[in-house]
This record gives structure tokens, sequence and C-alpha cells, in this order.
């Protein structure tokens, strides 16, 4: 993919979502071979430095032009949790975090994305939730309003990007996904016996009709240990979080 084309991505994705009107760096990472595999991870949320935890609540209504400088600082740069469109230089370099660095040598390993130039280019990424967790380092404690941003922000998303897989990379965010399927009344198919895979479907006329799996966050316990509600092969009692994205990541459409 061209940077041209990225860029036009990008400016899309910012014309269409009005929650990237307000928050811009919360765009997703675009790899430049994600038009090989149009596969899309989602993390959970990011996290801001201690000192700007107050801005949480008022996160939704609130524009980044508002209060952070309109050039970003190396130190910011080098925020770990802040990552998205203006942090994307980070996710393929050898800088990038243990979160990114374990996916990417996954995906590094996967029939269809190793012939790329990395992993991670070879995906789009960004996180679920559209505000920062509550915690520096811990897990958001997301609640209904979260959810909706959360599902309408990715319905966007997938309208510009048109994923044909989607990989909750976060065991939270996609129950979170699940409250608003159940909340809006939305029809979920799952998996046939035709298709070799469990714990995968796709929602009816939401999200590019993407087929949709999970697994384990990347930084959790769980990322190499077994879970039997992972997606994961037809059969297989149990997978890693490792495992479910290597699996996922091969599937053929």
């Amino acid at each position: 993919m061209l940077p041209e084309q990225k860029e036009l991505l990008r400016e899309e994705l910012a014309k269409k979502v009005s929650h990237f009107q307000k928050h811009p760096q919360m765009r997703p990472f675009i790899g430049d071979d994600y038009d090989k595999t149009r596969l899309l991870i989602l993390g959970e949320s990011h996290y801001l430095k201690e000192a700007d935890y107050w801005r949480i609540k008022i996160w939704y209504n609130s524009s980044v032009d508002e209060w952070l400088p309109k050039g970003f600082t190396e130190d910011q740069f080098n925020w770990p949790g802040w990552y998205g469109d203006t942090h994307t230089a980070l996710l393929v370099t050898k800088k990038m975090h243990s979160i990114y660095s374990r996916m990417d040598a996954v995906l590094r390993a996967c029939e269809g994305v190793k012939e790329l130039r990395s992993g991670l280019e070879g995906c789009a990424y960004m996180n679920f939730f559209q505000r920062p967790a509550e915690i520096n380092g811990g897990s958001i404690h997301n609640k209904g309003l979260d959810d909706i941003y959360a599902a309408q922000t990715l319905q966007g998303v997938c309208e510009v990007l048109k994923p044909t897989r989607i990989y909750f990379a976060s065991t939270r965010a996609y129950k979170g996904l699940g409250t608003f399927i159940n909340q809006k009344q939305l029809q979920v198919t799952m998996a046939t016996s035709s298709f070799p895979f469990e714990n995968v479907g796709r929602i009816k006329g939401w999200f590019n009709d993407a087929l949709i799996g999970h697994g384990a966050h990347p930084a959790s316990q769980w990322w190499n240990k077994s879970v039997k509600g992972y997606s994961k092969p037809c059969g297989q009692r149990a997978i890693t979080g490792k495992d479910a994205l290597r699996c996922f990541a091969q599937i053929q459409l």
C-alpha cells in the first residue's frame, strides 16, 4: 500500500468517524501491507500519564486540541500507552512495546503474513475502547457508554478499512462488544460445521460482515496459557492466546 493511499484512508477516517474528529490520535495504525490481508486487530485501551488522568471524566466531550500541544514531544511519542495514528512509527521499530512485539512475532510466522515486511505491517491495529483506562497499567472499567462509543467507532473504521477479519486481542474488549450486541439485539452468525473453527462468527449488517474472533491480551498471563473459550480450530479442547491469534490470522476466506 502506497503512503498516499494510507494517507487518504486516514483522512477518510477523520471525516467519517466523529470521535476521530475530536481525538485524531485514536485513529488506527494501518500497516503497509494491510491491503494484502484485511486483518484488523483490536487491543483494549490506552493510558495517560498520571498527571493527565483528570481528563478521563471529560474525554468524550472534549477535543485533543483543547489540551494537547499541536506537536507531540519525544517523551509523548515514547509513552508506551499512547498509541494510534500518531504513534505508528514505534509499532514497527526496535522501540516496539512488548504488547506489539509479541503479536508481531506470532504474525511473522503465519502463512500469508510471514512473506510481508513484518507481522504488524500486515494488519491494521487499534484499541477497541476509545478512552484511557483509569489507572496506568490497569484494565479499563468500561461501562455502557464506553461500549457504545467503542462499537460505533469500530463500525466507522470498518466502513473505511473494510476488513475481512477482526481479531480481539482482549477478552474485556470482546465482552464489551458482546454487551453492545445484546443491547442492540444484533444477529450473530456463528461458524457452521463446514467451517473448521470454533468461537468465530459474523454480526449481520455490522463491521463489514467481517469474521470476528478473539483471544488473550498479549500482556496477560493467558497469552501462554490454554483456555477453552478462545477462537480455535474445531476439535481442539483449549488454546493459548498466542496460538489463537496465530490460527485466526491464517484463516483462509
